[in-house]
Protein backbone atom coordinates (compact mmCIF):
# COMPACT_ATOMS: atom_id res chain seq x y z
CA UNK A 1 0.00 0.00 0.00
CA UNK A 2 2.51 2.48 0.96
CA UNK A 3 4.27 2.14 -2.58
CA UNK A 4 1.10 2.64 -4.29
CA UNK A 5 0.84 6.15 -2.34
CA UNK A 6 4.27 6.73 -2.96
CA UNK A 7 3.54 6.04 -6.78
CA UNK A 8 0.63 8.28 -7.01
CA UNK A 9 2.26 11.02 -4.95
CA UNK A 10 4.86 11.02 -7.97
CA UNK A 11 2.21 11.15 -10.31
CA UNK A 12 0.71 13.79 -8.78
CA UNK A 13 3.38 16.33 -8.65
CA UNK A 14 4.64 15.74 -12.66
CA UNK A 15 1.53 16.13 -13.20
CA UNK A 16 1.08 19.44 -11.41
CA UNK A 17 4.65 20.54 -13.00
CA UNK A 18 3.62 19.78 -16.26
CA UNK A 19 0.70 22.07 -15.63
CA UNK A 20 2.24 25.46 -13.86
CA UNK A 21 5.38 24.67 -17.04
CA UNK A 22 2.38 25.15 -19.73
CA UNK A 23 0.95 27.76 -17.35
CA UNK A 24 4.11 29.38 -17.53
CA UNK A 25 4.37 29.01 -20.79
CA UNK A 26 1.29 30.49 -22.34
CA UNK A 27 0.50 27.77 -24.74
CA UNK A 28 -2.22 25.14 -25.06
CA UNK A 29 -1.23 21.30 -25.42
CA UNK A 30 -1.02 20.95 -29.42
CA UNK A 31 -1.18 17.47 -30.95
CA UNK A 32 1.98 17.28 -33.87
CA UNK A 33 0.38 16.16 -36.98
CA UNK A 34 -3.44 16.26 -36.16
CA UNK A 35 -3.99 19.87 -35.30
CA UNK A 36 -4.27 21.30 -38.91
CA UNK A 37 -7.66 22.99 -40.24
CA UNK A 38 -10.05 20.02 -41.79
CA UNK A 39 -9.83 19.85 -44.99
CA UNK A 40 -6.05 19.94 -45.67
CA UNK A 41 -3.72 16.59 -46.26
CA UNK A 42 -3.06 15.74 -42.52
CA UNK A 43 0.16 13.25 -42.96
CA UNK A 44 1.67 15.38 -45.83
CA UNK A 45 4.02 17.46 -43.75
CA UNK A 46 4.70 15.19 -41.15
CA UNK A 47 7.61 14.68 -40.07
CA UNK A 48 8.01 11.38 -38.64
CA UNK A 49 6.65 10.11 -42.05
CA UNK A 50 9.16 11.91 -44.12
CA UNK A 51 11.87 10.00 -41.92
CA UNK A 52 10.29 6.56 -41.65
CA UNK A 53 8.86 6.56 -45.04
CA UNK A 54 5.49 5.42 -43.47
CA UNK A 55 2.33 5.89 -45.35
CA UNK A 56 0.78 6.60 -42.13
CA UNK A 57 0.96 9.52 -39.78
Amino acid sequence: MGLFIGTLIIVGLCCLAMGIGQLIAGRPLAGGCGNKPAGTPRCESCPKRKISGDSRC
